[in-house]
């Protein structure tokens, strides 16, 4: 008697589509923080800790401080978002192989070892030492064309890094890099509007490169506008590179 069997795949886009929302509620955290910035109270206002009878009322920290506070927060957050989701990147790699099939007639038990799995390689892979950031890149990024996001990516991990284990401060030179997406004259120049092109030229999009210096003792500050590009660059380049590289070794095992 012939039993039917399935594979069992993997939608690596539902992964990215989790990371997506998990970037959004960090730029939405940090948006309603903002708002409350700017409003006319905001000197006003004061946090009261309460415990039983006793209270402390904490003071308010000026707002540049609290702004820039809340933005390193939200880098932080989204970079830890970043490396769960090549976490489970990597996961999928090693589930793919598992000599799992499914058949009719799997009872529920036999489906919750299955899925326990996954979990437990995820653990595994977030827990295991030996998979430093530059390991789990060689890992994901198979294609040598990859080698310029690996080394953006780097820099987002190093300067996470300075701000939660150094003060803050850059303890070597740093170099944050990202893309962007401009307007751009056939020529290769980066377009403004409104200006003037050149004889016999058109507009095409391009993507630029921009690159963020920490001298060795600086402070590593992040503006709003470097957040929104990173993020970006996150966004349009890194996740879809991954999910492609992941898939193309997939699909040749």
């Amino acid at each position: 008697m012939e039993v039917q069997t399935n594979k069992i795949t993997i939608d690596l886009n539902l992964l990215a589509a989790q990371l997506r929302g998990e970037i959004s509620s960090d730029l939405k955290s940090l948006q309603i923080i903002d708002d409350a910035i700017i409003q006319e109270n905001y000197s006003t206002n004061s946090y009261t800790l309460r415990q039983g009878f006793l209270e402390s009322t904490v003071s308010i920290p000026p707002p540049d401080f609290l702004k820039q506070r809340e933005l390193n927060k939200c880098f932080k957050s989204i970079i830890g978002s970043l490396q769960d989701f090549m976490d489970k990147l990597i996961a999928a790699m090693r589930f793919s192989e598992e000599n799992i099939n499914l058949h009719i007639g799997h009872s529920k038990e036999e489906l919750d070892s299955i899925f326990q799995k996954i979990s437990d390689l995820v653990v595994n892979v977030s827990t295991d030492h030996s998979l430093n950031i530059p390991r789990k890149l060689d890992i994901i990024f198979s294609n040598s064309k990859n080698e310029e996001i690996k080394v953006s990516i780097q820099s987002y991990f190093d300067v996470r890094n300075g701000l939660e284990h150094h003060k803050g401060i850059a303890k070597i030179k740093r170099l944050m890099t990202y893309k962007r997406l401009a307007l751009a004259s056939t020529a290769g120049y980066e377009v403004t509007p409104p200006a003037m092109l050149g004889l016999g030229e058109g507009l095409v999009l391009k993507s630029f490169s921009e690159n963020i210096i920490y001298d060795k003792g600086g402070n590593l500050i992040i503006t709003r506008t470097q957040l929104d590009g990173i993020i970006l660059n996150l966004l349009i380049f890194v996740i879809p590179r991954m999910i492609e590289d992941v898939e193309t070794q997939l699909n040749h095992k």
